[in-house]
């Protein structure tokens, strides 16, 4: 063979220009992992046919659209991959047509990755892994896996590894303005303004026909940021390395959020994916969403504003905790599309010295061997131990996340009320109800206090938590019975406080009720996912809540 490299024929059946791109990977090793090569190669429009002069004597092209993606919530993305073209000298054919279907392998995939880093203890993520670690042939377990779907039937092992590098490769992925905080210690009754979570920085990630973007600010700073690139890695680092004041280790992942809801006059809570990022910004650990966390003013040294602090220390740590197993876990996926793309590159090489088309075929059917019987064990021993340690604790995790937010809701509850029955009180002597009222609620807050101590045992911070729900859907009954009672001679202010209190009360019961209910609804649907249609609510964009109301004193 000549040293000529092959002409690639694209015909483009999309709808949509496309772009192509020449995808090297400059190590081709299992143990660096770092961004890929992309060199833009051609356009061709939409209905046209062109001739691609490849740049590698082997290469691996992708057709890439950039503009806004009606599947993926009509988000703008740029350089989303929509097909892999193999192409060699050696091929009977170097001539491919791009189809709908290659597009929608490539959407379902990425909404496949979505899911399944946010839900790594369903049935679907866990039947996943189990393929990716197939000692036979990891390439046919993988595509009967998703031939056996009832929704990502259209995605290969090639769909998945190709859009998984595209979000350890871009920021666009992953767009959106995200607060990142820092821990803060979530001590009950010493808490400080000095221990409090705060915000370090914001991140604002931008994808559009006008930019291009993804840009850390230091919060408290005269706009001191700098601009972060995703290391291919599963990582996202500041641009330029060593240069500036600012130094970011940040690793995303896909959570499911809560999102709240009023339907016909009742709370409702579900769940969409959106990302969350854990890591270090100038060595200090952070972590983050899209939300925010109402935080007292550091001079607040009030009973309320410590409490809160703890409350936000304790929602920002178990926050931390359920994203970081949901990273760690989906390192292995990072481990497994790194592996494969080092297998693309060696096979790509190994043409270079071929004599024919069968010598092209022996020399790449033994990097595919090697790589089964080298790279393969190593996915499946990693995700073996995932699977004894890490996986089973995630539904725990989350369930922890969601106590963490009936914490913050009961809490200002109960804060809200006692200013106002204190105000109440001030004015006269209260009654009977309105006294017991008053030691209810305190004795509520006592109980949070506990529930969200880290110093406690799980079982400990539960039982305080079932112990202040009971109270105060026992002190509601009461208030329903006292104001029904025409014989309780109530003072007007009296009356209407007492009333507010209930219903605030009965408010905060719906609202943490449907917390709970969405958990277990959850729960239930990932144990047999693999055969359901995916509810696509899930993969809409998530929306910013509200952060719970900080009531000081």
């Amino acid at each position: 063979m000549g040293s000529t490299n092959p002409i690639a024929t694209i015909t483009n059946n999309l709808g949509y220009d496309v772009n192509i791109y020449d995808v090297f990977n400059p190590t081709a090793s299992t143990t660096m992992q770092g961004p890929l090569t992309y060199t833009k190669l051609a356009t061709v429009s939409n209905g046209a046919s062109a001739q691609v002069q490849t740049v590698h004597f082997a290469s691996q092209l992708q057709a890439m659209r950039t503009g806004s993606i009606t599947a993926l919530n009509n988000n703008y993305y740029l350089q989303f991959p929509v097909a892999v073209l193999a192409v060699s000298p050696f091929a009977d054919s170097n001539a491919f047509t791009l189809t709908s279907d290659m597009q929608q392998g490539m959407e379902d995939s990425f909404k496949f990755i979505k899911y399944t880093l946010a839900n790594p203890s369903s049935q679907l993520a866990t039947n996943f892994r189990t393929a990716l670690g197939d000692k036979t042939s990891q390439k046919d377990a993988v595509n009967k896996f998703f031939q056996a779907t009832a929704s990502f039937k259209k995605c290969t092992l090639t769909t998945w590894t190709a859009v998984f590098s595209w979000q350890a490769q871009f920021t666009n992925p992953w767009q959106g303005t995200y607060y990142l905080y820092s821990l803060g210690s979530s001590s009950t009754g010493s808490t400080t303004s000095s221990s409090a979570p705060a915000l370090v920085a914001t991140l604002v990630i931008v994808a559009s026909a006008q930019a291009d973007s993804a840009v850390l600010t230091m919060a408290g700073t005269n706009n001191e940021n700098t601009s972060v690139v995703m290391g291919g890695d599963g990582t996202m680092q500041e641009q330029n390395q060593g240069t500036g004041n600012l130094s970011v280790v940040l690793t995303p992942t896909w959570l499911n959020i809560t999102q709240t809801s009023q339907q016909d006059g009742k709370t409702v809570t579900n769940y969409a994916i959106g990302a969350a990022f854990t890591g270090t910004i100038n060595g200090e650990k952070v972590s983050g969403n899209l939300n925010q966390l109402a935080i007292p003013d550091p001079s607040d040294t009030s009973s309320n504003a410590k409490d809160k602090n703890s409350a936000n220390s304790f929602s920002i740590s178990t926050f931390t905790q359920i994203v970081g197993m949901l990273t760690g876990i989906g390192m292995l996926f990072y481990m497994a599309k790194g592996h494969k793309q080092a297998e693309t590159q060696k096979k790509n090489d190994a043409q270079k010295d071929a004599k024919d088309k069968p010598d092209a075929e022996k020399k790449q059917e033994q990097v595919e061997e090697k790589y089964q019987e080298e790279d393969v064990p190593v996915q499946r021993a990693r995700s073996v131990e995932l699977e004894s340690s890490v996986v089973p604790e995630v539904q725990g995790g989350y369930r922890q996340l969601g106590q963490a937010q009936e914490i913050q809701i009961n809490q200002a509850t109960v804060a809200r009320q006692e200013s106002e029955l204190r105000d109440v009180m001030e004015i006269a002597p209260p009654s009977p109800p309105t006294e017991v009222t008053a030691e209810n609620l305190a004795k509520v807050k006592t109980d949070l206090r506990k529930a969200m101590d880290a110093n406690s045992s799980a079982t400990d911070r539960d039982a305080a938590m079932t112990e202040a729900t009971t109270k105060l859907t026992d002190t509601a009954k009461e208030l329903e019975t006292t104001l029904a009672d025409p014989s309780s001679n109530l003072a007007q202010e009296e009356e209407v406080a007492l009333s507010n209190t209930k219903e605030a009360i009965e408010q905060a019961g719906e609202q943490t009720e449907a917390l709970k209910e969405n958990q277990k609804g959850k729960e239930k649907g990932i144990e047999n996912d693999q055969e359901k249609d995916l509810d696509e609510t899930e993969l809409e964009e998530p929306q910013v809540e509200d952060p719970v109301e900080f009531v000081g004193k």
